[in-house]
């Protein structure tokens, strides 16, 4: 379900086989285009932008930092680092070994909580369709 700007504000999956359907809320604040939480059940997920393009992302408790820094993006958890993420000049995840474009691997590994890592700062929803990163 979207609101009078478009945005969506409400998201139900409902998988094959007997699996539930899940909802998820997208919480905003004012006019921007970035939810700044996503609720789903009880689990609640905030993401703040921040200058530079850092992003602080609480997910379950867990707080994650994203680190961006040209067309590759660090992510940081406590005080492990995630692996290195790399994106192609039209935002495509990269496979960092293989540098192949669009596997699946790759596209589910280029998001936190939902967003794109890419777009981090932006706080643009992500999902992946098989092969496919849809934005």
């Amino acid at each position: 379900m979207r609101d009078a700007t478009g945005r969506i504000v409400t998201r139900t999956i409902d998988p094959a086989g007997s699996a539930p359907a899940a909802t998820v809320r997208y919480l905003y604040a004012g006019s921007g285009d970035g939810a700044w939480a996503q609720k789903a059940g009880t689990n609640l997920t905030r993401s703040t932008g921040l200058p530079g393009g850092v992003s602080w992302t609480n997910q379950a408790s867990t707080v994650t930092w994203s680190f961006p820094g040209g067309h590759a993006l660090i992510t940081r958890t406590g005080t492990t680092n995630g692996a290195l993420l790399l994106w192609d000049p039209f935002g495509q995840p990269v496979d960092s070994t293989t540098y192949a474009v669009g596997t699946i691997l790759t596209n589910d590994a280029s998001q936190v909580a939902g967003n794109t890592l890419w777009h981090q700062g932006a706080l643009k929803q992500a999902e992946s369709v098989g092969s496919t990163l849809v934005v």
